[in-house]
């Protein structure tokens, strides 16, 4: 509950939205026992504000110098991460949540994205240099909000504005175009005109970001709740910077539609519908890993959806690329809404028994390590596949006594 632009009973707060309160307070307490004060910030500032839990990783601010927050943490054993010393920052994982405390800094002389820091004693000169008005508010300990740059009320007002002139804040960080678009599908109803015209003019920009920089954004734009509502524009001003490439969106509201009905919103399965018509020609492809890199490049031509072709494909390609199509073909108006929930929920509780023959029991008869084995274990799973999967071991090994002997070695 908010009082006077204050968090009443900030511990309860904290455990009605799920954070580890007592282990928060514990460092807030050790913190103080340094001479230091430690403050909320960012996402965790917005769920108590909101009351509405939407943030993992839990970020403070503190005055103490880094050297002497490392100095109080090894004091009483507490293990952190020094992957961010260097800019003042130690990350401390408590179960699912990551602890990350920062320093009071200035930044100053950007190159595009990395500052030169100067530790300070000004919670004001610490709000500065952060990206939005709604990315700095400060939350203390007695549960009182510190809000130099009116990021409270723009935050009840789902307004999201770079802190003072966005077309500075941009060029000092490029991926705060990505930021910005994330920023407003999650907390804002459209986007704030000059914040929005800023990134428009800058959007060049957006190639100098990296493409992991850029995918770190993205996975988590693509499955946020309004992002059909913004999709056209994105695509008209921004898409062609981000992904150097085009895009497909026709019928996305389709996808989003069947994946929010069905509980199952997938960042992965968007990017492939995104590059269903041209999967050859992107380079972005390349920030995936080789699961999802196979995920997003499998197609499925589906010409039969009784039981025993979709076991078959499973088999073949496995749930999760099946899935996909089978939405995919949907949203492309080859399968009808009433059908769809059915085709994925056999999928999901369809049991294939494991292939009962491998390499090993091929090579035991003297045949050829190497393309002879691959070609007579394709052999066998599609005569395995012809069966239903009811071929044993017994069986499948009669088939290989049977094969020609000019094969073996």
């Amino acid at each position: 509950m908010i009082k006077n632009n204050k968090i009443k009973d900030l511990k309860t707060s904290l455990e009605n939205l799920g954070f580890p309160s007592n282990e928060i307070f514990k460092i807030n307490k050790l913190i103080n026992y340094y001479g230091g004060e430690l403050r909320m910030i960012g996402g965790i500032s917005r769920d108590l504000i909101l009351n509405a839990k939407n943030s993992k990783d839990l970020d403070f601010v503190t005055d103490l110098k880094i050297e002497k927050l490392i100095l109080c943490l090894k004091k009483k054993k507490i293990k952190f991460s020094k992957t961010g010393i260097k800019y003042g920052c130690v990350k401390i994982q408590m179960g699912k949540f990551c602890i990350e405390i920062t320093s009071l800094r200035r930044e100053f002389d950007y190159d595009g994205r990395r500052p030169h820091i100067e530790y300070t004693k000004s919670w004001t000169e610490d709000s500065n240099r952060r990206d939005f008005t709604i990315n700095a508010i400060y939350i203390d300990f007695h549960g009182t909000i510190f809000d130099p740059h009116s990021g409270y009320d723009d935050l009840l007002k789902r307004k999201v504005r770079f802190i003072g002139d966005p077309n500075k804040r941009i060029i000092e960080d490029n991926l705060r175009i990505l930021r910005f678009i994330r920023f407003s599908i999650r907390y804002g109803k459209k986007f704030e005109e000059d914040d929005f015209f800023a990134c428009v003019k800058n959007k060049k920009k957006i190639k100098s970001v990296s493409f992991e920089r850029r995918y770190d954004e993205l996975k988590k734009i693509v499955i946020l709740k309004n992002f059909v509502f913004f999709l056209k524009q994105l695509n008209k001003h921004f898409f062609n910077e981000i992904f150097e490439t085009k895009v497909f969106i026709n019928n996305f509201e389709k996808l989003d539609e069947v994946e929010n009905s069905m509980k199952m919103i997938s960042s992965i399965r968007r990017f492939k519908f995104f590059f269903q018509k041209n999967l050859k020609e992107i380079n972005f492809l390349k920030v995936f890993n080789n699961k999802d890199q196979k995920r997003i490049n499998c197609k499925i031509d589906i010409k039969n959806y009784g039981s025993i072709a979709l076991k078959k494909m499973i088999f073949l390609y496995g749930k999760t690329a099946l899935v996909d199509q089978i939405i995919l073909d949907h949203v492309n108006c080859k399968i009808d809404s009433h059908e769809i929930e059915n085709l994925v929920n056999f999928i999901k509780y369809c049991k294939i028994p494991k292939f009962p023959i491998d390499g090993n029991d091929i090579k035991s008869f003297g045949f050829k390590e190497g393309s002879e084995v691959g070609k007579i274990l394709n052999y066998l799973k599609n005569i395995w596949i012809k069966k239903n999967f009811l071929s044993t071991k017994e069986d499948l090994i009669q088939k290989v006594k049977k094969l020609p002997s000019c094969l073996r070695r």
